[in-house]
C-alpha cells in the first residue's frame, strides 16, 4: 500500500512541473511559444486486498503555437503532438496516447468587430502502429493510415480572446490510408489510398488557463 501512495505523489509532482513559454516577436505582429509536459506513473501492489494489477507508464506532450495579428487580419497556427505508453501486469506495453494535430486558421475582419471571414486547415494522424488488442498481431492503424486533411471556409466568431466559434458551410476533407490493407477499415474502397469528401463543419475552441498549469 505504501508503494501505491508514493507512486501517486510522483505523478502529481512531475505533472505539475509543466513548462510553458510565450515569446512575443520583436515586430509585435507574431506571438509564439510552446507548452510541454513529460509524466511518469507507477503502481506497485503487494498483498492489496482490494485487488488490482501493477502498472508502469509514461506520457509526453508538446504544444507549439505561432499567431499573427496585423490590422484586421489574424493567422493562428498550432501543432499538438503527444505520445504515451503503459504496461499493465504481464501484458506488453501499449499506447496510451498518440497524436499529431496541426491547425491553421486565417481570418479577416470585414463584417463586425468579433466576426471574421475564415479559412480553417486541419491535419491529423499518429506516430506509431495501433493494434487490435488483446491481439497484438493485427494492425488497425499506422502513420498516415489514417491521415486526415480538412479545409473549411466560412465564419469565425470571437467574442473573447479565449473563445472561437466557427461555422464552415464549405468544407472538404481528404482521408489518406497509406497501407491499402486498411482501406476498407476507414471507409475507402479496396486498394484506394485517398478519399475526398465534402460537407460542412462546426467547431468551438475554448483555450484559457483556469488555474496555474491547468488549461
Amino acid at each position: 500500500m505504501k508503494k501505491a501512495v508514493l507512486s501517486f505523489i510522483l505523478i502529481t509532482t512531475i505533472a505539475s512541473s509543466n513548462y510553458a513559454q510565450t515569446t512575443p516577436d520583436t515586430t509585435k505582429l507574431w506571438t509564439t511559444g510552446f507548452k510541454a509536459a513529460v509524466t511518469f506513473n507507477q503502481v506497485s501492489l503487494t498483498n492489496w486486498a482490494a485487488g488490482g494489477e501493477n502498472s508502469l507508464g509514461g506520457n509526453s506532450m508538446l504544444n507549439v503555437f505561432a499567431n499573427l495579428k496585423k490590422g484586421k487580419t489574424t493567422w493562428d497556427n498550432t501543432l499538438d503532438i503527444a505520445y504515451g505508453l503503459v504496461k499493465t501486469g504481464d501484458d506488453n506495453a501499449r499506447k496510451s496516447d498518440d497524436k499529431i494535430d496541426l491547425v491553421s486558421k486565417y481570418g479577416h475582419n470585414v463584417i463586425s468587430k468579433n466576426l471574421f471571414l475564415s479559412a480553417n486547415l486541419n491535419f491529423k494522424t499518429q506516430f506509431a502502429n495501433g493494434y487490435n488488442y488483446p491481439n497484438d498481431s493485427v494492425i488497425i492503424s499506422k502513420f498516415m493510415a489514417p491521415g486526415y486533411l480538412m479545409l473549411g471556409l466560412g465564419l469565425d466568431y470571437k467574442p473573447f480572446p479565449y473563445l472561437s466559434i466557427s461555422l464552415l458551410p464549405l468544407t472538404g476533407r481528404l482521408t489518406f490510408v497509406s497501407d491499402t490493407s486498411l482501406s476498407l477499415t476507414y471507409g475507402l474502397d479496396r486498394g484506394e489510398t485517398i478519399k475526398p469528401e465534402f460537407g460542412a463543419a462546426f467547431k468551438v475552441t475554448f483555450e484559457k488557463e483556469l488555474f496555474t498549469n491547468v488549461s
